[in-house]
């Protein structure tokens, strides 16, 4: 089994704008507020995963949380699946000491 990373994120539901998506996502996942600034870009990915075909399109947005909110790891619950969100620094995965995906997001940071 492959160990990666993605960024915090999530789908846009019907009648919701991308921005209001991700601020939905943050809150249900971490169960923080977030403020959403410029749209930095998109990447479009076909892939396989679990032994399925998968396509996405990601938007990317710069976002800033308040100070309070801050915590080195966040414990998500999500779809009955259990993991950790965290603070890792962007030189572990230049380095390719960690995985991360998409690669456009190296654009971004």
């Amino acid at each position: 089994m492959e160990v990666f990373y993605r960024n915090i994120g999530g789908g846009i539901e019907f009648l919701e704008n991308s921005k209001e998506a991700l601020k939905r996502e943050f809150k249900e996942e971490l169960n923080i507020d977030i403020n959403v600034g410029e749209f930095l870009g998109i990447s479009e990915n076909i892939f396989k995963y679990n032994g399925k075909n998968a396509h996405e399109l990601i938007l990317f947005y710069n976002v800033s949380i308040k100070e309070t909110n801050y915590k080195e790891s966040y414990h998500i619950i999500d779809d009955n699946c259990e993991t950790d969100a965290m603070w890792i620094d962007v030189n572990k995965f230049k380095d390719k000491e960690l995985k991360i995906y998409p690669n456009e997001v190296f654009k971004y940071l």
